[in-house]
């Protein structure tokens, strides 16, 4: 089934600090997005206000042509943040038997070799890498038809992150998944669309070298 997120006139502002201004994006099911952005830019901001955690001064957020203010409630849209979401105590087979159905649980546990190997493992135990991977597979399971992954790659060891580049290219199918992270070139390489977001506005990249003009990265990276 083809699904369709419209995120329309944010408008995000504290004080005089204006945060967004008239972002407009749209993901179709099978988008890998990307969005970058120096730190303090409001990316962080922009998932929270597509999740319906934070409220702007204006928004519009479209779900196959139809208004939500808090498109979380419906199961509509999923977000894993920069700090993750699991307690620490709980095992990782207790927490996949919690959040998903019967079916997908036993495909990981029988197709995952990953997921095989932390199964009786509890949170806490984790490296950064395999709680990572542990945590992307989840939301990348979940029934919701979109996606927002928040820093998926900061912090990992770089097997894990290739790992996670895959996890993210195998489940595009039934989703559509947006990406933010400051390890651009994990994020340029499983995105099918990228955009740079820069005082407030989202600006799409065609070309990588459109980020050395823009002054994200220094001339002569691509």
């Amino acid at each position: 089934m083809m699904n369709k997120l419209e995120i329309d006139s944010i408008f995000l502002s504290y004080r005089d600090n204006h945060i967004l201004s008239d972002c407009y994006l749209e993901c179709l099911t099978g988008d890998i997005i990307g969005i970058l952005g120096r730190n303090g830019t409001g990316k962080s901001s922009l998932f929270e206000v597509i999740f319906g955690t934070l409220k702007p001064q204006n928004k519009f957020i479209r779900v196959d042509d139809k208004l939500y203010k808090k498109p979380f409630l419906k199961q509509l849209v999923g977000y894993l943040p920069q700090k993750g979401m699991f307690p620490e105590h709980q095992s990782v087979n207790r927490l996949l038997r919690l959040m998903l159905k019967k079916q997908t649980v036993e495909l990981a546990f029988l197709n995952d070799q990953r997921i095989q190997k932390l199964w009786n493992q509890n949170i806490g135990t984790l490296s950064g890498g395999e709680r990572k991977y542990f945590e992307v597979y989840i939301m990348l399971h979940m029934e919701h038809p979109f996606i927002l992954l928040d820093e998926p790659f900061a912090g990992i060891e770089p097997i894990y992150a290739y790992e996670i580049e895959n996890l993210i290219k195998l489940n595009t199918k039934s989703k559509g998944i947006l990406i933010s992270d400051h390890y651009y070139q994990h994020v340029i390489r499983v995105s099918s669309k990228l955009f740079l977001l820069r005082e407030g506005a989202l600006k799409a990249i065609s070309d990588p070298r459109q980020l050395e003009a823009l002054g994200y990265v220094p001339y002569g990276t691509f």
